[in-house]
């Protein structure tokens, strides 16, 4: 099943498309653990998965020039496979993102991934599609850290995490049957909000801490349009918005974004000098 990968112009039939970004660097726990979601998922129907293998794109590591941020990310200045990891991004409907925990953090691959797709905090692009965190161990110590790190980069990017789970399993010794069966059922159960999220039609509800980072961006930007000109150009049609996407902002959050935009405003000003 792992092996399967779908044409990136969309699902046959109109089904729902997951795809599964792999931070491993082999074949083993992680890709069995999302193995199990997918099977799940394909019980509950019209939901497809396919595999992106992280190893396998030849990902370089960001320069930090910060190009991609304040021009475009047209302008970075490393070619590789992003272009390709993007577009499969952007044609799915949902995502699992998968990562072993090395030294209680996400694996370097995964790091580069997130790293790389940067501006995507400044210009997020994927709202509001929902997502999985998985993380694999050899024990229980690092998986609190690394479902976090998993998390950190796609949720600002617009992928709106359903639940994570983690799955601790020794490779030399594997895992004994109660922690087999709890972890396959924790799973499972993933994959049941998953797909319950996939075919959900109700309005979108951003969580507050969203709501927030879109005014503060947005602040952030409008008040020295002059600094990144990427961010302003995705920031002046948004001007009058509630959010980045059409979305159900309730009123309490509107009021808050109100105090966080005029906050950064004045911060702006205060702070960011023009350089001479």
């Amino acid at each position: 099943m792992a092996d399967d990968v779908a044409d990136p112009t969309g699902s046959p039939g109109g089904g729902k498309r997951v795809l599964a970004v792999i931070g491993s660097p082999h074949r083993g726990a992680t890709v069995r653990a999302v193995e199990r979601i997918e099977a799940r998922l394909r019980l509950a129907g019209g939901i497809e998965v396919e595999y992106l293998y992280l190893r396998d794109v030849g990902l370089e590591g960001c320069r930090g020039c910060f190009c991609c941020i304040a021009e475009g990310e047209a302008f970075c200045p490393v070619h590789d496979g992003r272009d390709e990891v993007l577009a499969r991004l952007d044609a799915c409907d949902g995502a699992i993102f998968a990562s072993p925990n090395y030294v209680q953090n996400v694996s370097g691959l995964y790091k580069t991934f997130v790293d790389r797709l940067a501006w995507c905090c400044h210009r997020p692009r994927f709202y509001p599609k929902p997502a999985l965190a998985v993380a694999t161990s050899a024990g229980p110590f690092g998986l609190k850290e690394t479902l976090a790190a998993i998390q950190t980069g796609p949720a600002a990017w617009g992928f709106v995490f359903v639940d994570q789970v983690g799955v601790a399993a020794h490779p030399r010794l594997g895992a004994g049957a109660a922690s087999t069966e709890m972890a396959e059922a924790a799973l499972d159960r993933a994959a049941e909000r998953l797909a319950a999220t996939l075919h959900d039609t109700a309005p979108y509800r951003p969580e507050r801490w969203r709501v927030l980072h879109f005014r503060s961006m947005r602040g952030l930007t409008l008040a020295r349009p002059e600094a990144c000109p990427a961010d302003t150009a995705y920031y002046l049609p948004l001007a009058d918005s509630d959010f980045f996407v059409p979305a159900r902002v309730s009123p309490i959050d509107r009021l808050a974004g109100l105090v966080v935009d005029r906050a950064v405003r004045r911060h702006a000003r205060r702070e960011y000098v023009p350089k001479p």
